[in-house]
This record gives structure tokens, C-alpha cells and sequence, in this order.
């Protein structure tokens, strides 16, 4: 058969309806072709196909036609079975090729090439976009290549905005923020990152990054009473799921575990990297590089610096060379209570999270557990710098801790009415919506039970905290925090009774 070469996609259409028609005549589904040809000969005329194409094609059709049933009447006859199955194939959609059809049918399969000539050019178009992508990864997020990627990037926006809407939160506005852009990166957008960096250097030149004041001269090397010089000393940098629920989140938190420590803590859990020089030193450029793969490849929910009291100078080094990088999540200041405020001054607009512990209300208790007779004062002064700067904890709708303060207390063995004190005093310089978390975890570690030779109180065991906290003592506190007015809380879920068995 001979098709029409078509100049305009309406010939092209003519064609088809044409070259349709006298297949399904062929086959005896619809009237004789000549009638078929008639009525498309008028349609095809209008459109400016001359009649000779016309006839050429009747007549090659028809040739071909009577070729096919000399042939059929050639064979010899078929079983009954073969002729069912011929009858079947008959019956498949249009564009199946199948060896038993005869060319009439065949011929449908141009159709199937004129209908999907949309879909094969949408289809080189992908491709042609893919592989502009696989050639310019670096513009993929600013640049819209094709209508089409400007539609995909739409269509994920509002998948992740249902998302949010799925599991937001119904909270007070005061405790809701949405869109947040980190400390550090509008620190860096103004233009103060500059000033932050020559006052940290400044600061070790003359040691008071913590209220020992040792006075040493870090950048070149001397040491103090935490025994760390110029550079960071960390022990591990890894994603952590054992912190509070609303900032190790489902991907955890980016935490960078410091080794050596300002307090001498006689029950310290990580006593072996606090007490002991365990880990590797390493640059503020080189942190600020693991910073970015708890960001990229961790896909961590904030940056937690854990017992950094004593390198604050330096993390200002490494949280502006990680900004510059592209640090863009939440950076937590996870600390004993026991900071300077010079040093807190150099992290105003760049922490968004301070997480202290407020462990002892009593002078004689930090004197004898962490040896530091100004403990208690100095967290107080500290504590209220940190609530100064960012307030109360408040969250993203996804229930993500984004800035504020979360203020933590560990109980301890006979110190109740020290951590009645401690929350009394909560409520008063800080607030009723300070978020609170009363930790039950201590444990008898390091010295407690062994001991050790104190200059002038001789051997002490420490035998008054060689237990663990009771649930009565923790009880007890968390009791009276509510009766005071406290109400945020971290703690675990509670359930009704019947929920569980439901």
C-alpha cells in the first residue's frame, strides 16, 4: 500500500482515517471501501489532497488485497483449533503484533505510531533534560530547565507541605515558628562574623573561656586545667538517638562529643573521654567539614556540641567556616552550666539552642561532686544569659526544637530538696514556660563506690550517691515542678488506661 505523504498535521489526520477505513473494509468490520473512500475523498479534497493520490492508493490496496486471498486459497485447510486462535487474534487491540493477522490488520500499527507521536517526542524531551541535569548538577536547585522540572518542583513542594500538615503540631504561636533561618547564618548574613572571630581569638590569647580563668596564652600551645591548647580535642562525631525527643528528631542529632571538661565530676558517665585525653585534635576548618557531613550525609536535624565549655573560642572558628560551607540547621550548646560569659557572649547569634544541666543549688554539693565550690552562682548568672538571648524552647510544625532554651536537671540520690531549690528558682528568674527535663539516669560512676584521697577531707567513697536515683525521688520532683506551675516537660508518652490494649 501507499501512504499519503502528508504536508500539515490535517493531512496527516486525513490519512489515518483513510488508511483505517479501507483496513477495516478490508476485513469486513464496516461498509465496502468504496464507500468509505467516497465520503474521505471529500474530506481529503478539502484539505488540498488531490484525487490521483487518491486513486493510487485503491488501487495498490486492492492489489494487495486480491494477492492475500489468492495465497489464503493456495494453503491447504487449517485445523479447527488454528482457526479458533486466528479468530482470537482477531479480537487483540490495535498496535499487538501477532504472526497469525492477516497484513490488513497488520497495517494497523502505523495508527498506534501517529497516536503516540506526542508521547515519543514528551520522551526524547525527558531524556534530553536528564542528561542537561547529569551535565550541570550545580544548577539544578536555582535553574527551572523545562516547564516540566518547574512543574515537579511545584509538585514536591506540596507533598512536603501535606506532610507538614500531617504531623503538625497545635501549639501557641509563642512556642511555633516556621521558615527558621539558623543563628549563626543571619549572624553571617550581617556581616558580624568578622568581629566574632577577632574577639574568640583574642580570648585565647588570655584564657577565660570558663570560670577558672587560667589566664593562658592557648595559641601558643600552654594549657590550662581542661588541658586542651589551640586546637579542638573530640572524641566521636556521629548522629545521637538518646537525646531529647524534639532534637534527635527521626534522623538525630549531629553531636561532637569534646574530650576533657572545666568540672571534676566524681560520678561523670563519660568520665574516660572528660577526665582522660581520648580522641584527635583537630582545626576549626577541619570540625566545621564533619559538621557539614552530619548535615549532608547524616542528614542530622541540628549540630550539638556536647561539653563545650572550654573550646568556645575555637567553635566560633568552626561554626563560621562551616556557615560558609552551607550550614543551614540548628546548632545546640549541650554544657554543664559551667560557662564564662565572655565565652557566651561570643555565642550570642550563633547558638540557636542552649541546653545546659543545673546539677547542684549548694556550694558545699559543687565543691564535693564537681569541684567547684561557685558552681551553683555561676549557673545562675549563666542560665540567664542563655534565656537572655533565645528564650523559650520553641519548635517547627514538625515538632523539631528550632531556638530557645531547654533546661535540664539530673537527679540525685538524696538531693531532692536541692532540686526543689533548683526549680523554685526556675520560676522565678526564668518563667512558668521554661521547657524542663528532670533525668532520671544517674548511675554510680568513676570514683563513687572506689573512691579517693582528698587533700584536706581525707578518703571519700562517696557512699551517700552509690546508689541510684529512686523512682519516689523522681517522682517528687516532677510533682512539685507541676504544683509550682511548671508544664512543659520532656518525658515520655502517657496513656489512658484501655489505649494500650485498644
Amino acid at each position: 500500500m501507499v501512504l499519503i505523504a502528508p504536508h500539515s498535521l490535517q493531512h496527516m489526520l486525513f490519512a489515518s482515517k483513510l488508511l483505517l477505513g479501507l483496513t477495516q473494509a478490508a476485513v469486513g468490520h464496516v461498509a465496502p471501501a468504496a464507500i468509505v473512500s467516497r465520503q474521505l475523498e471529500q474530506h481529503l479534497q478539502q484539505a488540498g489532497v488531490s484525487s490521483s493520490c487518491l486513486v493510487a492508493s485503491h488501487v495498490q490496496h486492492d492489489s494487495q488485497r486480491d494477492q492475500y486471498s489468492a495465497k489464503q486459497q493456495a494453503q491447504p485447510q487449517q485445523p479447527q483449533q488454528h482457526q479458533q486462535q486466528q479468530q482470537k487474534d482477531r479480537h487483540l487491540l490495535p498496535g499487538k503484533a501477532c504472526p497469525n493477522k492477516p497484513p490488513a490488520e497488520a497495517c494497523r500499527q502505523p495508527l498506534s505510531f501517529l497516536r503516540n507521536a506526542r508521547g515519543q517526542q514528551q520522551q526524547q524531551q525527558q531524556q534530553q533534560q536528564q542528561h542537561w541535569q547529569r551535565q550541570h548538577p550545580w544548577r539544578q536547585q536555582t535553574h527551572a530547565w523545562h516547564p516540566w522540572q518547574q512543574q515537579q518542583q511545584q509538585q514536591q513542594q506540596q507533598q512536603q507541605q501535606q506532610q507538614q500538615q500531617r504531623r503538625g503540631l497545635h501549639l501557641a504561636p509563642p512556642f511555633l515558628v516556621e521558615d527558621y533561618v539558623p543563628a549563626a547564618v543571619t549572624t553571617y548574613r550581617l556581616g558580624r562574623m568578622p568581629a566574632k572571630l577577632k574577639a574568640a581569638e583574642k580570648e585565647l590569647a588570655n584564657c577565660k573561656a570558663c570560670p577558672r580563668d587560667c589566664g593562658v596564652d592557648r595559641l601558643a600551645g600552654q594549657l590550662g586545667m581542661c588541658g586542651v591548647g589551640r586546637k579542638l580535642l573530640v572524641s566521636t562525631v556521629a548522629p545521637h538517638f538518646a537525646e531529647e525527643s524534639p532534637l534527635q528528631g527521626w534522623n538525630g542529632s549531629g553531636t561532637v562529643f569534646f574530650s576533657m571538661c572545666n568540672l571534676r565530676c566524681v560520678f561523670c558517665q563519660n568520665w574516660d573521654i572528660s577526665q582522660k585525653r581520648a580522641g584527635f585534635e583537630l582545626s576549626g576548618a577541619e570540625l566545621a567539614d564533619w559538621m557539614m557531613k552530619l548535615q549532608d550525609f547524616g542528614n542530622c536535624h541540628n549540630i550539638n556540641f556536647v561539653t563545650p565549655e572550654h573550646v568556645a573560642p575555637q567553635l566560633v572558628e568552626a561554626i563560621a567556616a562551616a556557615v560558609e560551607k552551607g550550614l543551614n540547621i540548628p546548632i545546640i550548646y549541650n554544657t554543664s552550666a559551667y560557662d564564662g560569659l565572655p565565652s557566651l557572649a561570643l555565642m550570642d547569634g550563633l547558638v540557636d539552642i542552649y541546653m545546659p544541666d543545673f546539677k547542684f543549688f549548694t556550694a558545699e554539693s559543687g565543691q564535693r561532686y564537681a569541684k567547684a565550690r561557685d558552681y551553683a552562682e555561676v549557673a545562675k548568672a549563666a542560665i540567664k544569659e542563655m534565656h537572655r538571648q533565645v528564650g523559650d524552647l520553641v519548635f517547627s510544625p514538625d515538632g523539631l526544637a528550632k531556638r530557645g532554651l531547654l533546661l535540664r536537671h539530673l537527679v540525685m540520690p538524696g538531693l531532692v530538696d536541692e532540686g526543689k531549690a533548683i526549680l523554685d528558682w526556675v520560676v522565678m528568674e526564668l518563667g512558668r514556660d521554661t521547657y524542663v527535663h528532670i533525668m532520671e539516669q544517674y548511675s554510680p560512676r568513676h570514683l563513687v563506690g572506689s573512691g579517693e584521697q582528698r587533700s584536706r577531707q581525707g578518703w571519700d567513697s562517696y557512699e551517700d550517691i552509690n546508689r541510684p536515683v529512686s523512682s519516689d525521688e523522681v517522682q517528687q520532683l516532677r510533682q512539685y515542678a507541676r504544683s509550682i506551675g511548671l508544664w512543659r516537660f520532656e518525658e515520655a508518652p502517657r496513656y489512658e488506661a484501655g489505649e494500650m490494649a485498644g
